[in-house]
């Protein structure tokens, strides 16, 4: 092999990692951004669990991200930062008034969703994830939180004394067992008495 051909030959394999590394860049990015396009907010829904207790429920299409969040006054309210999370919620505003939930408001941009939650009032919040879900629950600390669990109560320090009616239905039956007597040719049914 000639110096020539030699140099040929390098160049011809500099630019043939040059090629791999950029086609190996080109294709992380795209891996990359495929993965944070899968992420999306589906659907969200409010319930009031307690009296002093609201629960907001996102749903994801894979595994929940958890948010950039921050509460603000006048009005109250929660913004919760989605990074890296598509919006895919058919509203851009939806009310709610469900416990301490007045409404909630998304924006979008090309890399962050935020949902800005209005409050009735300024709360404490917590999130937990279940499943595809993100779940926001938010508490009123002016009131006492009385759960269905009064070992949980004295727990939390609630002095509120709770009680569960238990009933217990009454079953009366009104049928009498019937046993069947053989006479000679006849079969006659005597009925027990009752008392």
């Amino acid at each position: 092999m000639t110096v020539r051909n030699n140099k040929v030959m390098m160049m011809s394999n500099r630019m043939s990692s040059a090629f791999a590394i950029s086609a190996l860049a080109v294709s992380m990015v795209a891996v990359t951004n495929s993965a944070h396009a899968a992420q999306r907010i589906d659907n969200v829904s409010v319930v009031q669990t307690a009296p002093a207790v609201t629960q907001m429920r996102l749903g994801f299409t894979g595994l929940p991200v958890l948010p950039a969040a921050y509460q603000l006054d006048d009005p109250s309210r929660l913004v919760l930062d989605f990074e890296q999370v598509q919006n895919g919620l058919a509203s851009r505003f939806n009310e709610y008034n469900i416990g301490a939930i007045n409404d909630v408001t998304t924006l979008s941009s090309d890399s962050t969703t935020r949902l800005i939650v209005g409050l009735k009032e300024s709360g404490n919040y917590t999130t937990a994830i279940e499943g595809n879900d993100l779940l926001l629950t938010i508490t009123d600390p002016n009131r006492p939180v009385i759960t269905s669990d009064p070992i949980q109560d004295v727990l939390n320090n609630n002095n509120s004394m709770t009680t569960t009616a238990v009933i217990t239905p009454i079953v009366e039956s009104s049928t009498v067992p019937v046993a069947p007597v053989r006479t000679t040719s006849k079969v006659v049914v005597k009925k027990r008495s009752t008392s």
